[in-house]
């Protein structure tokens, strides 16, 4: 039976009918999520050119249905539910003067309030409500089968830009995404029977749930073509509205039928709702990210995901109340947040917490409305709290246990190291340095994964041991030498020098300066292999004992870099100078000389390269290698005693100058006279040229002359043959300087004579 539709009271508020006036064609909104609410699972718009017919399928129009529809303004909907005809449905108002109702035993329109309102001084006794006679029979066939229909009868003076206005809404429906979060409409379809044209909206809910997740696809089609299609996987919740919310709002509320419903809406509980767009397999982020309070706002929250919950809206509906002036919004904003963790878990659990998902996660720096900081702020300490950060190892872990490197390069070197273990390494996939996974990246940061520098992979290698550096491979060293070779301060080339990174061609590792953390060979003294065939010859009976850079280390595209670096730690060219200098005259200034077979080693490098110190800037080098012990001399008076002499003290014996007048000159002689080994002699035909190399380096081929200090007077000395009054001495700096003598001088002077020769007068 129909409602007796005289008697119907009508509560009209007209400041808000007239607020909405700009919001033309928000009504098609309220017709959605009347469907919705009716349980509908179908809505259908045929756009005519004088008229819009619309229905759906849902439950028939009750008399309180007819209540509501017709108490614009006002509602005694529950406190959040938004499909409410008395705050959006007057739109409709824009584009008709009579919109008619049919469903089920009602058949009635409302006349437009403001069109009759002029001349009534009081609008509380007015009914909205007219009964209507004749059903046209379109719509009665409809009303058969079960359909609830609104036909709007367009306004005789409708400006064409309105009804292109309304059909551009129709068409661009699926932007909206109003079949979203709706728990029972699953397709709309509109009709421009003007135009021929049919669109249609569904929603397809995936049987595969994560838990308390759906996944849900909205398609769009043109006159039966498919168009494109979008899929979210939602995930909801409900929650217990708490008591000092509900006692807050009624505190401000003294309308009776609004306390009444503030009531009853604290003993149901609400859903909150996270949805994520999904694309090629993996979340993504939404653009243009609205808020949804169940069905789309134009409020942008900047989340890069949706939300929705039963906010309170503006008249509008396209905005929620402020939530520092709404309790119940502010509680609602911050159940989803506490909601998040939640929804973390169970993305990890169903195998969607991959590391490009991290992209959508939003920032401050976003922009995000005061209202939604709830939102990120339980995002970041979700991310700080929970094992949520994806390691290289594919799981997941705590962002104050996870560490990334600076650079790919350092990332390799703190994996292969073992300075970190997989676990603990972020995904290899979210770098900082890569422009897809840049804010991925930013997220972790603030979440609280660690930084590995530089200075920390320094720090670590100085607690390595010796065996751990040899251990490792030549492509790892080169690899370290590469990133090393960098900006560092004077401080920590100091401590690089002392870290055995430098390995050597017989397999020893070697520090650039002392370091007592480590046993290392050769502290602070390494060659570059030679360049030339000549240069290695003239080394290589040296290469297992000479502190030789290993060759394979310059190995590879990227000798430069790694040469460089070498370089930074002192590693040097080798030249003949230094090997002398640096790696054999050393060698026989310590406790225990060289045997035999490395002195035979040591002579003939020296007598290979002394063409090559010929130069004046090398005279220095040449008069030290003259006073070194370096040559194996015998013992003239006993020939089976051997021992190391400087060439300064040493004599040729007839090895090398092909007689023995200095053997036979020294035979009576009763000091220490030391011949140099003929072992140096490879074979008589290159005795010339260790000859010359010989005396080049001062050995001598005839007797020293000495120095001999005389005691007495001029006179005396005169008596004793000493006739010379002038002597020569040098002076330490190797210059020299004359010595006069006078009659009248008492004291000491000097003479010269040959080494021996007293000796020899006296054998004869």
């Amino acid at each position: 039976m129909a409602t007796d539709y005289k008697n119907i009271k009508s509560r009209i508020n007209l400041r808000s009918i007239r607020e909405q006036r700009g919001d033309k064609t928000h009504f098609i909104y309220e017709l959605i999520q009347n469907a919705d609410d009716s349980k509908s699972k179908r809505l259908e718009l045929h756009l005519c050119e004088k008229e819009l017919l619309v229905w759906n399928d849902g439950c028939k129009f009750r008399e309180e249905d007819v209540h509501r529809i017709s108490s614009i303004g006002f509602s005694d909907k529950g406190l959040t539910q938004i499909g409410n005809f008395g705050t959006g449905f007057k739109a409709v108002y824009n584009y008709t003067d009579r919109p008619e109702v049919y469903s089920g035993d009602e058949r009635f329109c409302l006349p437009d309030p403001t069109s009759i309102s002029k001349t009534l001084a009081d609008l509380a006794s007015l009914s909205l409500v007219e009964g209507i006679d004749e059903v046209p029979p379109k719509i009665a066939k409809l009303v058969e089968e079960g359909k609830t229909v609104f036909r709007l009868p367009f306004k005789e003076n409708l400006r064409p830009e309105d009804l292109t206005l309304l059909k551009s809404q129709l068409r661009e429906l699926l932007k909206k995404r109003p079949l979203l979060f709706l728990p029972h409409l699953e397709t709309i379809q509109w009709h421009d029977i003007c135009d021929g044209q049919t669109g249609t909206y569904c929603r397809y809910l995936y049987d595969e749930k994560i838990q308390s997740a759906n996944q849900v696809e909205l398609r769009a089609s043109m006159d039966g073509e498919y168009q494109e299609s979008e899929k979210f996987l939602v995930f909801s919740k409900k929650i217990q509205p708490r008591r000092d919310i509900i006692e807050e709002l009624l505190q401000v509320e003294y309308d009776e039928e609004r306390r009444k419903c503030i009531q009853e809406t604290a003993e149901k509980r609400q859903p909150i709702e996270v949805a994520f767009k999904l694309q090629d397999g993996r979340i993504t982020a939404v653009n243009n990210c609205v808020l949804f309070a169940y069905l789309p706002t134009e409020k942008e929250t900047h989340l890069r995901f949706f939300i929705q919950a039963r906010y309170q809206t503006n008249p509008a509906r396209n905005d929620i109340e402020k939530t520092d002036q709404n309790p119940w919004n502010r509680w609602l904003v911050q159940e989803t947040a506490n909601f998040l963790p939640e929804v973390l878990e169970q993305l990890k659990s169903g195998g969607w917490l991959k590391p490009a998902f991290f992209n959508v996660l939003p920032l401050r720096e976003d922009s995000i409305p005061a209202e939604f900081a709830p939102i990120t702020e339980g995002l970041q300490k979700a991310m700080q709290k929970g094992a949520f950060v994806p390691t290289q190892s594919g799981g997941y872990s705590k962002a104050e246990n996870v560490f990334y490197p600076d650079t790919t390069r350092l990332r390799k070197l703190v994996k292969s190291s073992g300075m970190h273990s997989d676990s603990s390494l972020l995904h290899p996939y979210i770098r900082k340095d890569a422009k897809e996974s840049e804010r991925c990246f930013d997220v972790m940061a603030k979440a609280g994964v660690k930084e590995v520098k530089a200075n920390d992979l320094l720090r670590w290698l100085e607690k390595q041991s010796l065996d751990w550096f040899k251990n490792r491979t030549d492509k790892w060293l080169r690899f370290l030498y590469v990133y090393f070779n960098r900006k560092w301060s004077e401080f920590e080339w100091k401590r690089i020098k002392k870290l055995p990174l430098v390995r050597l061609e017989n397999g020893q590792h070697t520090c650039m300066l002392e370091n007592g953390q480590h046993t290392c060979m050769n502290d602070g003294l390494v060659f570059f292999p030679p360049d030339t065939d000549e240069d290695r010859e003239e080394i290589k009976p040296f290469l297992k004992d000479l502190p030789i850079l290993k060759a394979t280390l310059l190995e590879g595209d990227e000798h430069n870099n790694i040469e460089a670096f070498l370089k930074s730690v002192e590693v040097r060219v080798l030249h003949p100078e230094d090997m002398i200098r640096e790696w054999v005259i050393p060698q026989y200034s310590q406790t225990d000389k060289p045997s035999k077979k490395e002195n035979l080693l040591h002579v003939h490098y020296l007598f290979k390269v002394w063409d090559k110190l010929s130069g004046y800037e090398h005279k220095n080098l040449r008069e030290e290698i003259g006073k070194t012990p370096i040559l194996r001399a015998y013992n003239g008076v006993q020939p089976e005693t051997y021992d190391f002499v400087a060439p300064c003290d040493a004599y040729l014996p007839k090895a090398y100058t092909g007689d023995d007048n200095l053997e036979t000159y020294f035979s009576v002689y009763d000091g220490e006279v030391w011949f140099v080994d003929d072992a140096y002699l490879e074979a008589d035909s290159n005795r010339k040229e260790w000859l010359q190399f010989l005396k080049g380096l001062e050995v001598k081929d005839t007797p020293q002359v000495i120095e001999v200090e005389v005691v007495g007077s001029y006179e005396e000395c005169e008596k004793r043959g000493i006739t010379r009054q002038r002597s020569t001495r040098p002076f330490e700096d190797g210059a020299f300087k004359d010595v006069h003598y006078s009659g009248h001088f008492d004291g000491a002077i000097a003479d010269f004579e040959f080494a021996g020769l007293s000796e020899v007068f006296c054998s004869n």
